[in-house]
């Protein structure tokens, strides 16, 4: 979707980052096999590394991270910035706006806080 499986596919430590109090999706996973098997059913998610990944986003008391389209970074990035411009992403975050900003002729820099991202 938008780019955003290329984006995962480099940031597999996402699913195992705290949002607040709520538990991790790879905390989830690891711990409640027996809700995310009734979750899936219940939604009639098919037996696949998609479905499971969805439903853990779903599951009560779980929370995981959220990534910015890369085409909504691009729209963006077309709309305000002239070619040639420069944009700085003080929280570079898990590459959605990085991807959307390879897409146009800007130049695009990034920090991250984050010490694995």
């Amino acid at each position: 979707m938008h780019g955003l499986a290329l984006l995962w596919s480099y940031m597999p430590h996402a699913f195992d980052v705290q949002c607040g109090k709520m538990n991790t999706p790879l905390y989830t996973f690891l711990n409640d096999k027996e809700k995310i098997k009734k979750k899936m059913e219940m939604f009639g998610s098919v037996d696949s590394q998609s479905g499971l990944r969805k439903i853990l986003k779903v599951m009560t008391g779980t929370q995981g991270v959220s990534n910015f389209r890369p085409t909504a970074a691009q729209a963006i990035y077309e709309k305000f910035l002239p070619d040639g411009g420069t944009t700085w992403d003080m929280s570079g975050g898990y590459g959605g706006r990085l991807l959307g900003a390879i897409k146009t002729h800007i130049n695009y820099i990034a920090t991250e806080p984050a010490k694995e991202t």
